[in-house]
């Protein structure tokens, strides 16, 4: 594993300036334009054979601007051909036109 952050160990609040996490890290989070805070309830997922238990905390994303970067987090020199990256997502409100993106 690369690097790993559950957002556990961190105060309720601002993400920004936040190092927890294990692994890889090269940074702690950083805020652009938008609210990012840590929020009390995690997120699980349960659908079939498919079970994932969240953390006790989750990040929640508040970006009424839409213009640019979120939050980033940079990882350590990555030197393997493959890598893979696993989240979950719990989609709030009527927009349609949200994304993800990673870069």
């Amino acid at each position: 594993m690369v690097a790993y952050d559950g957002f556990a160990d961190y105060p309720v609040g601002a993400l920004a300036g936040n190092n927890g996490g294990t692994g890889g890290w090269a940074s702690s989070w950083a805020s652009g334009s938008g609210t990012v805070n840590v929020a009390a309830n995690g997120l699980s997922y349960n659908a079939g054979s498919v079970s994932i238990g969240g953390n006790s905390q989750a990040v929640s994303i508040l970006d009424a601007s839409n213009n640019g970067s979120v939050v980033t987090r940079q990882f350590s020199n990555i030197t393997n051909a493959e890598v893979w990256f696993s989240l979950l997502v719990q989609p709030n409100g009527a927009g349609g036109d949200d994304f993800l993106q990673m870069y």
